[in-house]
């Protein structure tokens, strides 16, 4: 009984299949090409996931410790990596399309400590998860395997390697849910909407004309010495009408007018494909979570009210997905870039969220103006400048020579005194 208490009984294994070795294949791989096919082709998908990811972006702050040796070398590190945070950032949030998203920690010696050269994102089709097959969690040792298909061989990516992003878990699939799996229905009606929407303008965007000529003939005009029907002559004229300004015939008598007419199709014809198209994109956006007012053309009048309401809404999805990354962050990179460094941590610390609207900003300025000038702050201290910039979102910015002179005597003036004091001294004996 005591052996039953401990550890895991079932499998979290109940859709998907082993490859080789350890490695699972995705339950919604068919669907992958098509995933990629809808972002990369469709200007609603793309903005939606595109307003997504930079809306996640925008609340991550550098990163805090307890600790203001730890807090500066990882973000030194942050720093001095090839490329940006922001752009790796970018790369890992492909998950939320895909579902996953596999990134290799490529580490690099500094000195006597060990720190980030780049972290590399793989193409999503490429990355396989090898699991412990009795209990479908992910391997401790190795939980990436990629398939590179190029060169036909799979390798293992170490777990202190490792930064595993999943969206949308669910019965602990490492694989995730794509975020476009529910909109891919509205995604498949779109495409043929849109086709048969050029095809009704091509052929219906030009009235159509019809003409009634009197029977007979008349002579050719290209040759007099022949004549032609009247209904002969008449096709002439309409073929060559569309790359005219007009067509000018004789009245005749009542027996011999013609009479032409242009036939139009029904008005709406493209109203109804444009609300169908709106519609489609409305449901995408909504089954993106993603609220639709922000991508309205205008041609209806908003609620603000309702704005306000869908907006909020949204924000309790960015929540999710930035609490999702900052931990996967924390526990999957700043964890063994620590304990390589510094040793193992109770705390791994944070990054923090940043909320700041025009409003804030504008409150805070007019706080630390206040301040200012009641003395509570001195902008030509360093410490009260940098902290000014920092939470205004300003990036840091190293005070001027003469300000630097300034600081120097400040902390130093002490010592600058007694030496003043003992050379007056000196001068009194002499």
């Amino acid at each position: 009984m005591a052996a039953q208490m401990v550890g895991q009984i079932g499998s979290q294994l109940f859709t998907t299949f082993t490859l080789f070795d350890r490695a699972i294949a995705n339950p919604d791989n068919a669907n992958l090409m098509e995933y990629e096919r809808m972002v990369d082709t469709d200007e609603t998908v793309a903005a939606g996931i595109e307003f997504m990811i930079l809306s996640t972006l925008l609340k991550l702050d550098r990163f805090t410790h307890d600790n203001p040796r730890i807090q500066d070398f990882v973000n030194e590190a942050l720093e001095d990596m090839a490329g940006s945070l922001v752009e790796a950032c970018t790369d890992i949030l492909s998950g939320i399309w895909a579902g996953y998203s596999g990134t290799e920690i490529v580490w690099k010696p500094s000195g006597s400590q060990i720190t980030l050269d780049y972290l590399a994102t793989y193409h999503p089709r490429t990355i396989l998860f090898n699991v412990d097959q009795q209990t479908g969690r992910l391997d401790r040792e190795c939980p990436i395997k990629q398939y590179r298909w190029f060169s036909g061989s799979p390798v293992d990516i170490p777990r202190n390697k490792a930064i595993i992003y999943t969206h949308n878990v669910r019965f602990g699939n490492p694989y995730g849910v794509s975020q476009l799996r529910r909109v891919r229905k509205n995604w498949l009606l779109k495409d043929p909407v849109l086709k048969m929407w050029v095809n009704a303008v091509d052929k219906f965007g030009a009235p159509t004309v019809a003409a009634m000529v009197p029977d007979g003939e008349i002579d050719d005009p290209q040759n007099p010495e022949y004549k032609i029907s009247n209904i002969e002559y008449m096709a002439r004229v309409l073929a060559n009408l569309q790359n005219g300004t007009g067509i000018a015939m004789a009245s005749g008598t009542a027996e011999e007018n013609t009479d032409i007419k242009f036939h139009s199709p029904g008005a709406g014809m493209g109203d109804a494909f444009h609300m169908i198209i709106t519609y489609v994109n409305k449901m995408i956006f909504r089954g993106m979570l993603v609220p639709s007012l922000v991508f309205d053309e205008g041609q209806q009048s908003g609620s603000y009210a309702l704005g306000k309401s869908h907006f909020g809404m949204y924000q309790l999805i960015l929540d999710r997905i930035f609490k999702n990354l900052t931990e996967t962050l924390l526990e999957q990179l700043v964890r063994p870039l620590v304990e390589m460094n510094f040793g193992p941590q109770k705390k791994l610390g944070e990054f923090p969220e940043r909320e700041m609207n025009d409003e804030d900003i504008q409150i805070l300025s007019s706080v630390f103006l206040q301040m200012t000038n009641a003395g509570y702050l001195d902008s030509s201290a360093e410490e009260d400048f940098q902290h000014v910039r920092s939470k205004l979102g300003f990036p840091e910015r190293k005070l001027d020579a003469e300000a630097q002179r300034e600081k120097v005597r400040n902390e130093y003036a002490k010592y600058l005194k007694e030496d003043d004091d003992q050379q007056e001294k000196t001068d009194e004996q002499d």
